[in-house]
């Protein structure tokens, strides 16, 4: 024992003997720098004085235990966190004789776990944000683009369906009232109007008109909504619940593009539940802006078409007649707002669209855009 007791000396590790009754018998040097005790004050005290978690029910039937954690406690009560191997010397009949602590710190390693762990919880978060934000600016070029060839698309065609819309008017005026061939010129003019519909829309959808800014009731706003597609909610069977939060502020918009952008997201939904279904309507405030959500429990939206669902003349609805467009003036609407939207959707499970919209200081009457 004596020639143990002076191998422990010149160990770096915290060396530990204890007796039978799991009293100190011996500390080396390691273990004195380490907790910042005397040795007189250690030798024949109770292990627990320096060890939190004393783990000797682990070690009851065995002789030998390798890389347990424990909290050695220092003098000043500082804790440090420890790897432990623990070596039992029994005697003949399988008594405990002698144990035998042998620890290391590892306070910086775990210090240096966390702070890897936080970067790469960091990291993780920045390439989110980074995918974001690439996904938002690939959406911006496009809205650019599609704003560019819009305008140049909108004057080319506007022009000779004016001229043709004109030509309908004088073909109408010279035709008898009962005359059976007028019931061709309005099939025309109704499809001059369905034309400059679209361009309209399209237009919208690339490069919004001049807003007219103005302090608003997000909660009326929505509430308009929801009365223009009441009968078509009855006729789908479609149940729409209302979750907003009492006296949210007033927020600067264009109510009627607002109440535009809504009206889209919500037919999109009942698009999305032909025959039954539940509509959720969410409010809340968060930090500086106002959130509104919009839940269906609808057919959803398969991954791989999200990235691309605000894009112009995006749709999965060719056969229905669906031209792409609603999304994208939504997305134009509330982009021109200074807003946020982001959709969250899997194949079969419903879809989720959460608008942001800043709340700031109004002064009345204020028009922006362009």
């Amino acid at each position: 024992m004596e020639e143990l007791k002076e191998v422990i000396q010149d160990i770096p590790d915290s060396i530990i003997l204890l007796d039978a009754e799991s009293k100190i018998e011996e500390v080396n040097p390691a273990t004195l720098e380490l907790l910042g005790f005397k040795k007189e004050e250690l030798v024949g005290k109770p292990f627990n004085l320096i060890c939190r978690n004393f783990p000797q029910k682990e070690f009851a039937e065995k002789t030998l235990l390798r890389n347990c954690e424990a909290i050695y406690l220092k003098k000043n009560g500082e804790e440090i966190p420890v790897n432990l191997s623990i070596s039992v010397k029994r005697d003949d009949t399988g008594n405990t004789k002698k144990i035998i602590y042998v620890a290391r710190d590892i306070g910086e390693m775990k210090h240096i776990i966390e702070e890897l762990t936080r970067a790469k919880d960091e990291l993780e978060t920045s390439y989110k944000e980074l995918e974001e934000s690439k996904d938002q600016l690939v959406r911006s070029e496009k809205l650019a683009f599609a704003g560019r060839m819009a305008a140049s698309v909108a004057h080319e065609i506007r022009n000779p369906l004016n001229v043709v819309s004109m030509s309908i008017q004088r073909l109408q005026e010279e035709l008898k009232k009962d005359d059976p061939r007028r019931k061709y010129l309005l099939a025309v003019n109704k499809n001059i109007d369905k034309l400059n519909y679209l361009i309209t829309e399209f237009v919208n959808c690339a490069r919004p008109p001049m807003l007219k800014m103005r302090p608003c009731d997000i909660h009326k706003v929505l509430n308009n909504v929801l009365t223009f597609i009441r009968d078509r909610c009855q006729k789908q069977k479609v149940k729409v619940i209302k979750n907003f939060t009492p006296k949210l502020p007033k927020i600067k918009i264009d109510e009627q593009h607002m109440r535009q952008a809504f009206l889209n997201i919500v037919l999109n939904a009942l698009q999305a539940m032909p025959d039954r279904g539940e509509l959720k309507i969410e409010t809340r405030f968060e930090g500086d802006a106002v959130v509104i959500k919009f839940s269906d429990n609808g057919v959803g939206i398969p991954e791989e078409d999200i990235i691309r669902i605000f894009d112009p003349f995006f749709t999965t609805r060719e056969k229905e007649g669906g031209m792409g467009l609603g999304l994208s003036v939504v997305y134009g609407i509330i982009g021109s707002h200074g807003g946020l939207i982001d959709i969250e959707s899997k194949k079969g499970k419903g879809a989720t669209f959460s608008v942001s919209l800043p709340i700031k200081k109004v002064k009345l009457g204020e028009i922006v855009g362009g």
